[in-house]
């Protein structure tokens, strides 16, 4: 196994919690509604609400708020699973204060 794949599998080992909110992906000028999924500190699974699934391999902006913050926390992506019409964007760019505040509300999150 090489270090990207490592990597990857070390990512997707990090607890997730449920994230029904919606939020804003921009992709290539274009905003989409969207519906979370689920939230882990490294990446977000969603679903557009109406407009396209995906702009081909371009990087995504997304803007949401997480339930215990008005602030608005912006992060770039790209699209690492896509199953149906459900997206799953691993974080690419995120400022460390975004990253706490998502690490924080995961951590604050009862298990399901």
């Amino acid at each position: 196994m090489d270090a990207g794949t490592a990597n990857a599998n070390n990512r997707r080992n990090h607890r997730r919690v449920p994230f029904s909110v919606l939020f804003n992906k921009v992709e290539q000028g274009i905003a989409t509604v969207c519906q979370g999924i689920d939230l882990s500190p490294h990446a977000i699974a969603f679903e557009p609400i109406g407009g396209p699934l995906r702009q081909g391999d371009a990087p995504v902006i997304l803007e949401f708020q997480l339930p215990t913050s008005p602030e608005v926390l912006l992060a770039q992506g790209k699209a690492v699973r896509q199953e149906g019409r459900r997206l799953c964007i691993a974080f690419t760019q995120i400022s460390r204060r975004h990253q706490a505040m998502i690490e924080g509300f995961i951590g604050a999150t009862q298990p399901a």
